[in-house]
């Protein structure tokens, strides 16, 4: 096996032509791995993020079997961008200004043994993403023990990542990998929190970059979720996938 980069690799979009040219590279043969052993669905709640989804949802989908996106009201084409992946199953919902409830209903539609969840502005490098698929290995082994794996988060001030923000909140562990669990919910309407798992595992060689207002224009900043909410009940689901 050939470790070069292969012509899947430098953009051809079916795994096996790479296989049946016999120069299948290190990067190729992790992601191929992980579309048969990685039993995981990433999901996001999103509104208006057109500017960074698409580089999210690039990232991830080679180490996943599914992508969850629930829309909350976009005016932008953040639908549009998202449809255009094959593995994203993309649903619209009311927002009802709260963060907790959105992302209990994403993680319910997930359908893997796993979910990961990430904001459309956070990424995890490729490199630690090969590192997660190595780890879930012993991870789909021990489900009795393991139901939820926390990662250190960093915020950046710049899509180079020279300036990091709020340094003294790191490592700022967020749960973000757990077990696909009906029993399971996020509560709290801003800086939600994931009830209902007993075993956390810290994971510290995976981290989250947050770019929270990197890609935001000047009016989403004005946007800025505030202590005002509604009291209303849940909002239908429409899929538009």
């Amino acid at each position: 096996m050939a470790i070069l980069a292969c012509g899947h690799h430098l953009g051809t979009q079916d795994i096996s032509d790479c296989i049946s040219c016999g120069q299948l590279c290190f990067a190729c043969y992790i992601k191929h791995k992980c579309r048969k052993d990685m039993q995981i669905s990433m999901y996001t709640i999103v509104r208006d993020e057109e500017n960074c989804i698409a580089e999210l949802l690039a990232t991830v989908e080679p180490y996943v079997r599914e992508m969850i996106v629930l829309d909350t009201g976009s005016t932008d084409r953040t639908i549009e961008v998202c449809r255009e992946f094959p593995k994203a199953r993309v649903y619209t919902t009311q927002f009802n200004d709260d963060f907790g409830a959105a992302k209990t209903i994403a993680m319910h539609l997930c359908k893997e043994k796993w979910s990961l969840n990430l904001d459309a502005d956070e990424r995890i490098d490729s490199k630690d993403l090969d590192k997660l698929a190595a780890f879930m290995k012993e991870a789909f082994r021990r489900t009795n023990e393991w139901e939820v794996f926390t990662f250190p988060r960093k915020r950046w001030a710049d899509i180079e990542r020279r300036n990091q923000g709020e340094t003294e909140a790191y490592p700022d562990r967020q749960p973000r990998l757990h077990l696909n669990n009906r029993n399971y919910r996020w509560e709290r309407k801003l800086d939600e929190q994931l009830v209902g798992p007993v075993h956390y595992l810290n994971q510290d060689e995976i981290v989250i970059h947050h770019f929270q207002d990197v890609f935001r224009s000047d009016e989403r900043k004005k946007r800025r979720p505030v202590a005002r909410f509604a009291e209303d009940g849940g909002a239908p689901i429409i899929c538009v996938c």
